[in-house]
């Protein structure tokens, strides 16, 4: 039965301190800062909104920083989301390589993500974050003066789920939530509808 799922609407993150989110995200990767909000829970921390120029489902990374508000830090633990990737042109990822070099952040993987190159490196908070090199994304970039269309970020590519048992996982996706399996490896993958699809060509 198909649910109606698309896909990803938008990854959202407790992060530490709020200009060192901005300069990442802004500043490195050439995110648009589409809003700036408060945590409607909490009047006292932000919440900042990433994306493309018109904030289009699919691109947006929003982050809550928590720096100073008395929040301990997270630990990696089942159930959450391990990696958040975004899609990147392929030929792009030299590009990135330099510049993530130049602003001292550290690659600490870079090699085939399902049959994609990939990098793989960690915001200032420690969040594991991946760039996927894909012919396959047509989406309009939100470019900057030192980000162009050649390298800029299309929007998400996916999350990395950290799960306790793959099986009882796999029945939640398919025959619950109507994902499809994508690939069934060690490391499998599931698309939701073909939300993908809608932007990339065939």
């Amino acid at each position: 039965m198909k649910t109606g799922i698309l896909g990803l609407h938008h990854v959202t993150a407790t992060v530490a301190d709020a200009q060192d989110d901005l300069d990442f995200y802004v500043d490195l990767l050439g995110l648009r800062l589409v809003k700036k909000t408060v945590n409607f829970d909490n009047h006292h921390v932000y919440h900042f909104y990433y994306g493309d120029e018109t904030g289009k489902p699919g691109t947006i990374w929003t982050t809550f920083p928590y720096k100073g508000k008395g929040v301990p830090q997270g630990t990696h633990g089942t159930g959450q989301i391990g990696t958040t990737s975004f899609s990147v042109p392929a030929g792009s990822l030299d590009f990135w390589r330099r510049r993530l070099a130049d602003h001292q952040v550290p690659i600490f993987a870079h090699g085939e993500r399902l049959g994609e190159e990939a990098l793989s490196f960690t915001d200032p908070s420690g969040l594991t974050m991946e760039l996927v090199a894909t012919g396959r994304d047509d989406r309009a970039p939100w470019t900057t003066p030192d980000i162009g269309p050649e390298s800029a970020i299309r929007g998400l590519f996916g999350v990395t789920l950290i799960l306790r048992e793959i099986p009882r996982s796999v029945d939640f996706l398919t025959q619950i939530l109507g994902y499809e399996v994508a690939q069934q490896t060690e490391r499998p993958r599931w698309n939701a509808g073909d939300f993908f699809g809608k932007f990339v060509k065939k």
